[in-house]
This record gives structure tokens, sequence and C-alpha cells, in this order.
């Protein structure tokens, strides 16, 4: 059974003060930066050490900022960078994002997180275009689902058109069928996407004359770049929350996520699906997935209820 969490686990914790995140290596943006900038937005979004830093450096211009690709980049779970990028003649600002298991040593500074998804929320003021969930090609584990839910249910309410990429396939005789062989298991869950490409974001070690996978990588970008093009041209408009409560409603959806997840009995799972709901998976579940994910859905839980103390003391004042 999946260790039962107190009902507040912040409860005795003095409430979160407003403070500016703190982003290694990130400068504050100039006037023509992709943060003051209006552009159309894609979110990129994922665990550490998948690859999300690598694809953005993949489709960045050449001389171009580039992202940092230490594991410890952006520091804290909600982090984000903005890059610009060009598909064909328009010019996108797609954010690296830090994922729910991302923070030093494994651990996440709750207060952080909070100041973090603050700042997310308010820098896509201009709409979302595109979420992009860059996923490692390995075995399926609940955090995968929860990082899922939170980008894709909870801050963008299940209305953003969501793709995935899945990375570290440089090894499969051929990249594709990583995905004919996987989707049913991520579909079971309640993960479908609109489309997926299987690339890597890897060049490999130098050979004599050239990369590795030097041609697997060239196969990738083109990949990405095709499937970024493809989608955000479809979406004729930005989804846009222009609801003054869009951060309070984020607060509430991820305090009912964690009590959901909780609430479950030992031979089920519960996921949300992109529509919202609940579906539910009867099957063995690992000690390591649940103590991996009640440790995420703790941060869940001090955002909802900095999120509840940030309105209250605005009505307050």
């Amino acid at each position: 059974m999946a260790p039962a969490m107190p009902e507040d686990p912040f409860a005795t914790a003095a409430p979160p003060q407003p403070s500016s995140p703190t982003q290694p290596d990130a400068q504050p943006p100039s006037n023509n930066s992709p943060a003051s900038s209006t552009y159309p937005n894609i979110i990129i979004f994922g665990e550490t050490g998948v690859g999300k830093s690598s694809l953005v450096n993949m489709l960045v211009s050449e001389g171009a900022p580039r992202a940092n690709v230490s594991s410890q980049a952006l520091g804290c779970t909600f982090a984000s960078l903005p890059y610009l990028i060009k598909l064909g003649e328009q010019e996108y600002r797609i954010w690296d994002t830090a994922g729910l298991n991302e923070g030093q040593h494994g651990t996440m500074p709750a207060e952080d997180a909070l100041n973090n998804l603050k700042t997310l929320v308010q820098n896509l003021g201009d709409g979302i275009n595109l979420l992009v969930y860059c996923i490692r090609g390995a075995r399926f584990r609940d955090i995968l689902r929860v990082n899922h839910d939170l980008f894709t249910g909870i801050i963008c309410q299940g209305k953003v058109r969501v793709v995935a990429v899945i990375t570290g396939l440089e090894n499969e005789e051929r990249m594709d069928d990583w995905w004919k062989e996987n989707k049913e298991e991520f579909e079971a869950r309640g993960l479908s996407f609109e489309e997926v490409a299987c690339v890597t974001t890897s060049k490999g070690k130098m050979k004599v004359d050239s990369f590795m996978f030097e041609e697997e990588y060239k196969e990738s970008e083109k990949k990405i770049r095709e499937l970024l093009q493809k989608h955000c041209k479809e979406v004729l408009r930005p989804w846009k929350n222009e609801s003054e409560s869009w951060f309070l409603d984020i607060g509430v959806r991820m305090r009912e996520y964690m009590e959901e997840y909780n609430n479950r009995t030992d031979n089920e799972r519960q996921v949300l699906n992109r529509k919202g709901g609940w579906k539910t998976v009867n099957e063995s579940r690992s000690q390591g997935d649940d103590e991996e994910v009640v440790d995420c859905l703790k941060v869940f839980t001090f955002c909802a209820v900095g999120v509840g103390v940030a309105i209250m003391s605005v009505f307050r004042s």
C-alpha cells in the first residue's frame, strides 16, 4: 500500500514568502529577449536527464544561446528558461522546464517550486501553442504519468495539444519500432498523444571523421522539426487562460490530484486522463515508484497551500 501522507504535510511550516526564483546561468530578460517578447509558446517538459536541453540545442540556430545540458541547469521543479527557435519562416519561444523529480541531490525545495510555478504561469500569459513531453525510452514508471498529468491536465486543463518525443533510442535498429512496442502500455495508463517522434538527442562519441550516431541524430532533428511545425501550424490560436483565478485553480487541482492518488486501494492505480477524468488500472505497483510519486505530490501540496495563502493575502490587502 502506498505510504499515507499527512492531511497537510506543511501545516506547521511558515507560509511561503514571495521571492524571485533563482536559475543558475540564467540572465534577466532584456527588452528583446525570448522571455519579454511575444512569440508562440512551445513547452518542453519531462524528467531530468531525458534530453530536454539537448532537444532544445538541436533546434536553436547556430550562434544562438544554448541550453545548459547539466542535470542541475534549471535547479528546481517548475523552473523554466526560454529559447528562440525557427520552424520554417516562423519564430517560436520554446521553454525548457524542470520536471517534478528535479532539484539538488534529488530534493525539491518546495518554496522555490511555488515561486517558479507562479513565474511560469505569468510567462505563459501569451498562451500556449503546444506541449512536448520528452520521455526516455525505458520502462514505464508512475512519475511519467504524474509529470504528464501536471502539465496537460492541471496546468493546461486538457486544452493544449500534446506530442511526445521519445529519446535515447540511438541503439535501436529502427527507432520508430519503440513506440509500436510500447504504445499500448502508455495508453492503458491514460497517456495519449497527437503524435510521437522516436529519436536520439545525442551524436555519441567522435569516431575518425564523424560522430557515432551522426546519421541517427540528423534523422531525429528532421523528425522533431517536422513534428513541431506540423502541430503548431494546425493550432489556429494558442490556448489562453484569461481567468484571474488560473493560479488558484492550479493549486486546487494539485491538492485534489494528491488526494485521489493517496486514496487508491492496494491493487488499483487511478490516473488522470487528458479530459480530466479518472480511470483505474488493476495491477501491482512498485514500492519505489510509489515513494517517488508521493515525494513529488508533497510538493503539489505545498504549492496548493502556498497558492491559497497568496490569494488570501490579495483579498486581505
